[in-house]
Parts: structure tokens; sequence; C-alpha cells
């Protein structure tokens, strides 16, 4: 809905002064005339229905909030269209406006008390259950409080689209701003309270050095291409930072998580010294995040049936690969590799239950009742499956194997596909809305063990299904039945977790698996049948298709329909609309988005994508992966809520994508391209997978 200055909400909330816009939503000034103060009124538009009632819990539990360095939530409420929250309105400009207004860095001195009060606010969200992940920490969310320290803002305000969000790890709906996300969370491999960390670096960075560090995704890429990571040590900028400040701030924005300070309160101690110039007191940090394969299994009180598939020997190559390519391991967060985790069974039977659900906790689960006296009947034991199953997606492990893997031991006790599946996320939640087109849903319950030595973060969105058509499912943003399998939290060794958790798959798709994996390339997927000898063969017939020069020069460019091949990725754009009618459609999409900037232009284009590479891992293909420039000036990246389908995808090698891609170029120039350049994690040439597309 359209606010106009003077309306009434709810018949108490007088709007006044636009305050702040973005893609998903507004901040406006605003008076609650039955107590007679001044608020904040966030509104997000939400089409997706799915996220009504998320929306709704993220506020009852912002609500609850109290702490110095945060903001109150008073309110909130949905109507028509919008979802608002009612909170308190801080007064002044926030620390990005008054850096700018200064036009020099702030001073160590003045930064000190403002990192101390920000992450005592995180140790507080941190230290909620679940933990509140703030994900979008910059200095255009931090306001100077009374007190010294500073009020941390733009709490329940979605400003990203669904796919750059963080997807089900943590009670949040918060968007993120790229200059300071990690790449964990542009790459929507999951974030934990180390992201928000990451984020804490990337301010404190900009903050005293006048600009923001490079962002993740740069760094990556550089890394990939084998080049020197492009951020630079934050006294080389100001030399009024005490190195050992810098060398904090450079830990702290650590493209792995696990190299970043363990918790909030362990980089308030660290910076507190180190803005001092003095170094960081020596602290033992040894929690375990889902960003990172957790500990060796140890055996729990209760050793849990044996397991079919003894791990795969390490091959030479396999072994060596940690000494000669460490910094890899990194590189995976980007390119998509290992993200997978589970094991499972799954009988198709016209969208009904496979095995009768059980009646599973939504939390832990209760241990077996004692062991009886009655000597019974012995049985055969069971022939062992052959080590080598479970490897490949051609050869996985049966149904009904349970699978014990980086730290878990997974089981899948039920499912339910298709219109069933559809009914019963109706009867948990009146605004899941329907599947998408050529779509349906697959809801699976787990059994979840933890076999870590300590506790471990929940497996969260690294859970995914795959089927025949390629692409790796990650759960949906639907609110499962209950019990509901949580995606956040702590689990303690030896307990077990369960719950159901909502998949999108291809309408009719067949042989779908469940992959086990981890945040590295060193690690090897494991593969699990989620129906009776269902497999999925290797993608290893590439003839006829080898690489072509189509679109490989700037002054030779695909054309519109023409097929491109790289080394690993066929690429056909089928449609481009630029200027004025791509702005009216990504206005009609979503009237929050803002005009493209002066002297450029929106560009829609309709891109297919089919993965073709060697390697057996995963790919994620996006937006991020092209840009549009006319050769004399830089490709700038945008940040708006585009059509749907939006081309996001993890592909296995044989799987296609299709969707929209969002852009912007200079106005009106005939000779503008549309590049697309995916990074190969062997170190190849950028030539071997950039491309130049016509828009005409």
């Amino acid at each position: 809905m359209d606010l106009k200055q003077d309306m009434l909400l709810q018949g108490r909330y007088r709007i006044g002064e636009l305050l702040a816009q973005g893609g998903m939503g507004a901040v406006y000034r605003a008076t609650d005339e039955r107590l007679g103060n001044t608020v904040a009124l966030k509104q997000t538009l939400m089409r997706d229905p799915s996220l009504r009632a998320a929306f709704e819990r993220e506020a009852r539990l912002l609500a609850s909030l109290s702490h110095p360095a945060l903001p109150v939530v008073s309110d909130h409420f949905i109507e028509q269209d919008g979802q608002f929250l009612v909170m308190q309105f801080i007064p002044g400009p926030d620390l990005a406006t008054m850096l700018q207004e200064r036009a020099a860095p702030f001073s160590p001195a003045e930064v000190d008390p403002w990192a101390t009060s920000l992450l005592d606010a995180l140790e507080y969200l941190h230290g909620r259950t679940p933990p509140i992940i703030h994900r979008d920490i910059k200095p255009q969310n931090l306001k100077l409080a009374a007190h010294g320290g500073v009020i941390l803002l733009d709490f329940g305000l979605a400003k990203g689209q669904t796919s750059t969000m963080a997807q089900g790890d943590g009670a949040s709906l918060f968007g993120y701003t790229p200059q300071y996300a990690p790449i964990e969370q542009i790459q929507g491999s999951g974030t934990n309270e180390r992201s928000d960390l990451y984020a804490v670096a990337a301010t404190l960075y900009n903050l005293l050095t006048g600009s923001p560090p490079a962002d993740a995704l740069t760094r990556v890429t550089a890394s990939v291409r084998n080049e020197p990571d492009p951020l630079r040590s934050a006294d080389s900028l100001n030399p009024a930072i005490p190195p050992e400040l810098a060398a904090e701030l450079t830990r702290g924005l650590s493209i792995n998580p696990e190299f970043r300070h363990s918790s909030a309160v362990a980089m308030r101690n660290a910076l507190r010294a180190a803005f001092q110039g003095q170094p960081a007191p020596a602290v033992a940090e040894t929690k375990v995040t889902a960003a990172t394969p957790p500990p060796a299994a140890a055996a729990p009180p209760s050793s849990p049936p044996p397991v079919a598939a003894a791990p795969k020997p390490a091959t030479k190559s396999q072994a060596f690969m940690p000494i000669a390519v460490i910094g890899m391991v990194f590189v995976a967060l980007c390119m998509g590799a290992g993200l997978l985790l589970t094991a499972a069974l799954f009988t198709r039977s016209n969208g009904t239950v496979a095995n009768p659900p059980t009646n599973l906790p939504a939390t832990v689960i209760p241990a077996a009742a004692p062991v009886s006296d009655e000597v019974l009947p012995t049985t055969p034991p069971a022939a062992p499956l052959d080590p080598e199953l479970g490897y490949s997606r051609s050869s996985p492990l049966p149904m009904d194997t349970p699978l014990e893997f980086g730290g878990w031991r997974v089981e899948v006790v039920a499912q339910v596909r298709g219109e069933d599946a559809y009914e019963q996320l109706r009867r948990a939640n009146a605004n899941n809305g329907p599947p998408d087109e050529g779509m349906e849903y697959l809801l699976l319950n787990f059994r979840l063990t933890s076999m870590a030595r300590d506790s471990q973060s929940m497996p969260g969105n690294a859970l995914r299904v795959l089927g025949a058509r390629g692409e790796a499912y990650s759960q949906t943003a639907n609110v499962a039945p209950s019990p509901r399998l949580e995606r956040s939290g702590d689990v303690a060794s030896g307990a077990e977790v369960g719950g159901w958790a909502a998949f999108m798959v291809g309408l009719e798709e067949e042989h779908l698996l469940l992959a086990l994996g981890s945040n590295s390339i060193l690690a090897e997927s494991r593969f699990v049948a989620l129906s009776p000898n269902a497999s999925l063969s290797e993608f290893s017939d590439r003839s006829g298709l080898q690489a072509n020069q189509v679109g490989q020069e700037w002054r030779e460019p695909a054309t519109i329909d023409q097929e491109v091949i790289t080394d690993d990725w066929i690429i056909r754009i089928e449609a481009v609309i630029r200027g004025e009618e791509a702005w009216e459609r990504i206005q009609a999409h979503n009237r929050f988005n803002d005009p493209a900037p002066p002297g450029r232009e929106y560009l829609l284009a309709y891109v297919h994508v089919r993965y073709i590479g060697v390697e057996e891992t995963p790919k994620l293909i996006n937006n991020g992966y092209f840009t549009a420039t006319d050769g004399t000036t830089e490709p700038e990246r945008v940040s708006v809520n585009g059509p749907e389908p939006r081309l996001s995808a993890l592909l296995f090698p044989g799987g296609s994508a299709s969707g929209w891609i969002t852009l912007t170029g200079v106005a009106d120039t005939p000779d503008a391209r549309i590049v697309f350049k995916h990074s190969s994690i062997g170190f190849r040439p950028d030539h071997f997978n950039t491309r130049y597309f016509a828009l005409e």
C-alpha cells in the first residue's frame, strides 16, 4: 500500500516524513496519537505469503528484546500488502552520514566506545534462544546514543529479495549489504554469529579508514585467480590506527569463519586491548559453528546402530591437498562446492506418506526403551554394504540407510510429496502459498544425532535434495508442519533432534537423492537414495559440447538466442529488455525499488544456463556472475527486487536453470555488452569462462 503523509494506520499511527527507502520497504517518521510520542514506522512488502507468518514471529521476537544499544519495538501489524514494525525513533544522523559530512576518518578514541557498545548488543542478541543474527550491520544502521555508545538499527526491515537473505539458520528476515557481508551470506550457504562479527569488522574498518574494505566476493575471486588478497591493512590507510587494531580487523574480516573471533565477547576483549595498542589476551576459542566442519566424531553415551558404509579411504592426492591448496577451502563457500548435508528414505506414492509419521518432538527425541532380558531368536546379520556406495550420484547408499558424516548421523523417518504435502503445509499455516509453476512440494521428517565431541550448530540450509534435473534444492521459506526441524541453535553431543522440513522439487521429478557434504572442496559429497533403486547418472557424455568461440571477443558478441559454450557452461540469453520498459517491469514487481542512477539504465535479461563442468561438485549460478558495461566505464552492481523467476541455482554437472537477471548499464549506449564471467576452481585464465553478449 502507498503511504501518504497524514495517513492514519490502525487508528493510531499518523504518517510523517519518509526517512529511508529500500528494495522491499521504507521507514517513516510517525506519531503515535494514543501516546503522543514520535515513533519509527517500518513498512515491509512481502508478496510471498509464506513470509507473513515468519514476519509475525520475528516481530514478537524483537518486541521481547531489551538492551540499551537496541531500539524498543513496541508494536507490529499487517495492513493490506504491508507488514509494519513500530519502533523507538532515534534522532540524529547515522554514522555513515557523519563520516561523509566530516570527510575524514574517525579516530580510534572515538570508535572505541562504539565498538564496545555494538559488541555488547551482539552478545545479548547472540545469547538468545535461538540466537538472533542481525545480518545487516553497517555504519548506516548505527546512530549515536546518549550513553556514549551506539544504537543498532534496522531490525525487521527486509531490504533484499528472498535469495539474498540468510536462509534457514537463525530467526531473521534481515537483508544484507555486499560491502559488509561475509561470503557465506552472499552465497546463501548459511550464517551464524561469526557472520555478524565479519560485518562488525567491516564497519569498524570503514569508520577508521574512511572506506569500506574490499568485499568478500572480490576477495574470493582474487583467491581463485591466484592473485593477492585485495584487502589492505587498515593501518596502511590511516597511520593513526595501531598495528594491533589493524591486525584484529583483518582477523575479523577472514573469509574462513573459523579464523574469525569465536564470539562477540571474544572480539570485544580483543578489540579493547587493540584500541590501546596492546596485543589481544590469549583465549582458547573452540566453539564449533555451522560454517566449519565439526571435530571428528566421538562415541556418544549410547552408541547408535553401526553405520552401513565405512568412510572411503582418502586418495594420495587428497592427502596432499590440505598442504598444497589450503586456501582453496575457503573458495568453496563462493563456488557452492560441498554445501550438502543429510541422508534419507522416500517412496513415491501419489503424494502420500511413505512411512507412517512418527510423533517426533520438535527438539530432543527420547532414548530407546531399556532392553528386555527375554532371549529372542537370533537373526542372521545383513550382508555388509559395498564401502564404495554413497560417494557418487550413480551409486548412492540405498534408502533406509542411516549415514554418519561430519559429526552427524542422519535419517529420514517419513516423507510426503505433491498435493498431500501442499495440503499439510496449508494446514500448518494458511499463508503457505502454492508451489511455483512446474514444481511440487516435498516434506521430509528428519532424525539427526549429534556425534561431535562438543555441541554443534544445526546443519541449517545444508540439507538439500538432488533430482534428475541436476539442481540441488534447499529448504523453502514455508512454515513446515509441526514438529518442524529447527534451522538454528546448538545441539549437545549425543543429543537427537528431529522434525519436518519443506522442499520444492520438480513436478514428477524422479530419482531424488539426499546429499551430504561440508563447506570444503576437500570433502567428498555423500548420497543416499530417497526411493528404491534411485540413482542419477553422472554427466560424462560431453560429445558435441566442446567450447566454441562464440562471444569470446568484445567485437564479436553473441546475439540474442545464440548458444555460447564455455569450458564449464552453456549460456543462452533469450530476451533483453532495457531502459524505460525494464524500469516499468521492475517497479511493477516491487514499487519500492529505486530508479537507476543518473546516466544509467536498467537491463533485464532472461538467461538459460547449463553446467557442463568436469568437477563432480555443484556450482552456484546467479545474477552475480553477469555485468553490463560499455567497455569504458566500470560495471555497477545493483540491489533490487527483480522480476520472477530469478536466475539462482546450485547445479551439478548436467543441471540447467533459467531466470531473469537484473543489471545496470550506461543509458542509450548502442555498443553495451552483457558480460558473463564465472571463475573456475582450476585457476584457468579468465577467457575460458568469459563471454560477451550483445543487447540486440
